[in-house]
């Protein structure tokens, strides 16, 4: 694996710190509510420096638990958007597809 630049190592320390969802303990996530009742969920996987985000319509009740849900149903959205909504991600070069 190649060695990360400050920027990703950044990047990694701040998303170990994200809490661990509760249907994938392995991995992290973070939110953002793009409306009461749209969430993008990013799923970040700091070892190997990847995120993944989705997206779905939720109560708007407690997005702390409705995340899990989007990561479970959501539809995935594409790299440049994901990158928008999630800027602070920016650093994790790498992009699954």
């Amino acid at each position: 694996m190649p060695k990360m630049t400050p920027e990703q190592a950044e990047c990694a320390k701040a998303a170990a710190l994200l809490p661990a969802s509760p249907t994938k303990p392995a991995k992290h996530f973070a939110h953002f509510a793009l409306a009461r009742n749209v969430l993008a969920v990013a799923h970040v996987w700091p070892a190997v420096g990847d995120f993944r985000v989705y997206l779905d319509a939720v109560p708007g009740r407690n997005h702390e638990h409705e995340a899990a849900d989007v990561l479970d149903h959501g539809a995935r959205v594409s790299e440049p958007v994901a990158r928008a909504i999630f800027p602070r991600f920016d650093a994790l070069t790498y992009w699954r597809f």
